[in-house]
């Protein structure tokens, strides 16, 4: 069955001071420099059609390769394979499981509108709460004084509920066995709509007994995710050795051997 391609963003977020980051400066003193930027552009605008939070995605299932990136940028291979070099090295890409993830993608996300909103919900808030002052002074006639009184309790509960659900979305809870798989509440709730919780463990497990590290554990669950089918067709019979080419897949065991046989 062929992978689903999702829907793609129509444009993405790139900021007038671009060229005088740091890292954009290095690249443009190296020798392919231009030619390098030029590839980065072409990944960030890439990764907005894939629409895949970040990853690199021809389909649901088909994760683009180098060689299929030199193909759609119309580059040379090589160029294309040092700019990516290039880019994991200043951590502005990470490779998991053979899947380019961009590190960075949510600043280059189209939020404006969203922080818009927020802003306008802000500034609704607090004008509501000048209002509600007014009144519960009022209604309360009482002498301010520096013990917190029935009604401003109640608005100073309020804005401590704000606060704890910012912390919720910064902090990372720690899960799977060996409680070494780090989540946001968000990204576990993801996980869960999306009837991932099981990986968490296998992540776990994959960790303690491998030592790798990941970046971001989220992502990396998401790739586990995207499966793909291979179809083998042989032009003789015999015995054929078969093995996961992942890292660290053929020492766990993933491996195999097909004997074929005339029909």
């Amino acid at each position: 069955m062929k992978g689903k391609i999702k829907m793609e963003v129509k444009w993405i977020k790139i900021v007038t001071n671009i060229f005088d980051d740091e890292k954009i400066k290095y690249i443009e003193t190296l020798p392919n420099g231009d030619e390098t930027i030029v590839i980065w552009f072409r990944i960030l605008c890439l990764a907005g059609k894939s629409n895949s939070g970040g990853l690199l995605m021809m389909t649901d299932r088909i994760a683009y390769t180098d060689e299929m990136l030199a193909s759609i940028f119309q580059r040379d291979i090589k160029s294309v394979q040092l700019a990516l070099n290039i880019f994991e090295n200043l951590e502005m890409i990470e490779r998991i499981d053979n899947k380019i993830y961009l590190t960075n993608w949510e600043k280059h996300q189209n939020i404006e509108s969203l922080e818009k909103i927020r802003l306008d919900t802000k500034n609704r808030v607090a004008k509501h709460r000048e209002r509600q002052k007014a009144v519960e002074i009022n209604e309360c006639n009482v002498t301010v004084t520096q013990n917190v009184t029935q009604c401003n309790a109640i608005e100073l509960e309020e804005e401590l509920e704000i606060e704890r659900e910012k912390d919720k979305k910064k902090t990372k809870n720690v899960y799977g066995e060996f409680k070494n798989v780090k989540l946001s509440d968000e990204e576990y709730s993801k996980l869960e709509e999306k009837g991932l919780i099981s990986t968490i463990e296998d992540l776990s497990y994959y960790i303690k007994s491998k030592g790798d590290k990941y970046k971001s554990h989220y992502a990396t669950i998401l790739v586990w995710d995207k499966k793909g089918e291979i179809v083998w067709t042989f032009n003789r019979v015999g015995e054929f050795d078969f093995a996961c080419l992942l890292p660290g897949h053929y020492e766990a065991g993933m491996r195999g051997t097909i004997n074929v046989a005339k029909k």
